[in-house]
């Protein structure tokens, strides 16, 4: 089965590699996702125990942050080294690490490469954040009796699809995982049904609820965010965050023909991919309209469509806005993380394409702590019934504010279950 599985693999990679050297920023990570690593990087490696924590991408970085902060207290005599896969996520996990942790790249999930690697990191536990799942690493580490912990777990229903079609071959490689940490009891019901034993899953939560710490709070500091874009006592803000393809132009359109109504309405759009700016910035001057990058901001700039081409920075002006979307839910892209505004106690409205979020935006919608649009019409609606009518605002904010506190804890569950394994 793993020679199966390597072949596969290997087929990928000879596609994928011609990808990282067209492009060139992409070059720096192939070294190390061939398990090529430079003497300086093998010695510092071999300096302290690690504890291994994968985090594909910027939501999974974000996600496990908080139990990454309590492996550094928990666990002082260990380093924490980080594996990505994604440009974005190598970025944010840099910025987070500190002391002498390690960011690196995920290597090809071919069984010479991860053996590699897996001898070079020496991990005392691989912690895989979500549903990464990837055989060869699974598989070499259990050889290596390497302990792994499934964290933060979840399955939406296109992954339990797919998964479900590979079913025999995943089963032996669940099986080899140590414990898990799961979102849901769906969650937990549906990695059981692909094979995972049931004794070693459990119900823990959303570690997302424990990561939504307000990065911006005081009325001084919101004061000069809001000087910074211009904004008066009277104006009213609404954030756009993580928009996708399809979405600004709903988004533009929009504000377009509230603008005629509501003259004090100020729109800061921020990308989920930053270097989708520029053609952002085309579908606003398409409307007539014209659009500032908050990077060029040098004082206080009088406008009204800005641009956040700058990479975390979303959750400041989350605490300034008076109105929130959450994106990559009026296009079929699984929606975006709605607890981050929701913790600045912000009128939050989303799209009907949350599928990522799919138990989180039920929770948010049964607590009456965010309003769903189903298209453009609807989207101009809500907007309008909350620029409007302060009271509805004030009250879905509460609500979402209340609905985070309440969730949070699932960090330290984690933590006691990994404290219990190292124990063992």
């Amino acid at each position: 089965m793993g020679i199966i599985y390597d072949l596969i693999f290997i087929i990928f990679a000879l596609l994928y590699i011609p990808v990282f050297l067209f492009k060139g920023k992409k070059r720096q990570g192939l070294n190390l996702r061939l398990g090529m690593y430079p003497e300086e990087l093998l010695t510092a490696l071999k300096g302290r125990e690690n504890i291994w924590v994968h985090a594909v991408s910027v939501g999974e970085v974000m996600a496990v942050s908080p139990l990454i902060e309590r492996l550094r207290h928990r666990f002082p005599d260990k380093r924490i080294v980080i594996t990505t896969v994604t440009e974005t996520g190598n970025a944010v996990a840099k910025a987070k690490a500190k002391g002498d942790e390690i960011v690196l790249f995920l290597p090809f999930d071919i069984s010479l490469i991860v053996k590699r690697v897996i001898s070079h990191i020496r991990p005392s536990m691989l912690i895989i954040t979500e549903t990464e799942i990837w055989p060869n690493l699974i598989r070499q580490a259990r050889r290596s009796e390497v302990p792994m912990v499934l964290v933060n777990g979840r399955i939406s229903e296109g992954s339990f699809r797919r998964y479900s079609l590979v079913r025999v071959m995943l089963r032996p490689v669940l099986r080899k995982i140590t414990a898990f940490f799961m979102q849901t009891e769906s969650d937990r019901e549906k990695i059981i049904s692909l094979g995972a034993d049931p004794s070693k899953v459990k119900v823990s939560g959303n570690m997302k609820f424990d990561n939504a710490v307000p990065v911006t709070a005081s009325d001084e500091e919101r004061h000069d965010l809001r000087n910074l874009l211009g904004l008066g006592m009277s104006d009213k803000l609404l954030v756009c965050g993580s928009t996708h393809p399809g979405e600004e132009e709903i988004i533009i359109s929009c504000y377009a023909n509230l603008k005629d109504r509501h003259k004090n309405l100020k729109l800061l759009v921020a990308p989920r991919h930053i270097e989708r700016t520029a053609e952002v910035e085309k579908i606003v001057q398409n409307h007539g309209l014209v659009p500032i990058c908050v990077s060029k901001i040098i004082q206080s700039t009088h406008g009204e469509i800005f641009l956040l081409d700058t990479i975390g920075g979303l959750k400041k002006f989350y605490s300034v806005a008076d109105i929130v979307f959450v994106g990559g839910s009026l296009v079929k892209r699984g929606g975006q993380n709605m607890i981050e505004p929701a913790v600045f106690a912000r009128p939050i409205v989303f799209g009907p394409h949350t599928f990522n979020f799919r138990d989180i935006a039920s929770v948010f919608l049964s607590k009456d702590a965010a309003i769903m649009v189903k298209d453009n019409g609807s989207f101009k609606e809500a907007l309008t019934r909350l620029l409007e009518d302060t009271e509805l605002c004030n009250r879905l904010g509460e609500n979402a504010k209340e609905l985070v506190a309440a969730n949070k804890g699932a960090s330290d569950l984690t933590l006691a279950g990994i404290e219990n394994l190292h124990a063992a």
